[in-house]
Formats: structure tokens, sequence, C-alpha cells
């Protein structure tokens, strides 16, 4: 009972963030910047997408494109697998904490 409740609850965690990123990444795109020494297109996409694009940065010196649809979609999706690890996790040792002292009660006599 305890784990379908946190799987439903990472569940829609986890879309939430898919229907976040799918924002961000569409208003990185659309918007041109209005700096106009500095441009900082493609990091919001980064941040959005920071598990997966991190990973490929700095161990497979991969950079993702992120004007490519394939790509922002394969890294929502991993990004998204992550969110929902992290809070089944989170949400597992936070009741593990809190509520694995407590006793069973007592058979009545």
């Amino acid at each position: 009972m305890r784990s379908s409740l946190y799987s439903r609850w990472c569940v829609l965690l986890t879309l939430a963030y898919v229907a976040a990123a799918i924002f961000v990444i569409w208003d990185d795109r659309t918007h041109t910047g209005a700096g106009n020494w500095i441009s900082l297109r493609g990091m919001t996409s980064f941040l959005a997408t920071f598990p997966i694009s991190a990973f490929f940065d700095a161990f497979l010196s991969i950079r993702l494109d992120y004007r490519s649809n394939l790509e922002m979609g394969f890294a929502i999706l991993g990004t998204a697998v992550c969110v929902y690890f992290a809070c089944f996790g989170a949400a597992t040792l936070l009741h593990t904490i809190f509520f694995s002292h407590r006793q069973p009660p007592e058979p009545p006599k």
C-alpha cells in the first residue's frame, strides 16, 4: 500500500517535471534573448535536463544539441526517470526514518 501511494505521487511529480521541462525548452527556443553583449541560449534547456546533459558533457564529452527535438526528448525522458527514482527513494527513506520505529499494536487479551 505504501509503495503504491509513493509511486502515484512520484508519477505526478514526474509528469509535472515533464510539462515544466517542455515549456522551458520551448521558451528557450522561441525567445532570442534581450542581452546585448551576452547570449545564454541553451542554458535553461541545459538546466531543465541537468542530470543527462551534465553526464553527457562531463563524462562522454558529448554536447547535446538543444535545437534537436530527438535529443531534447531523450534528455527529458532520461531526466524524468531520474526524477521518479529520486522521488521514490526519498519517500522510502523518509518513511523509514520517521515511521520504522513504531511498534505494532499488542493483540487484545
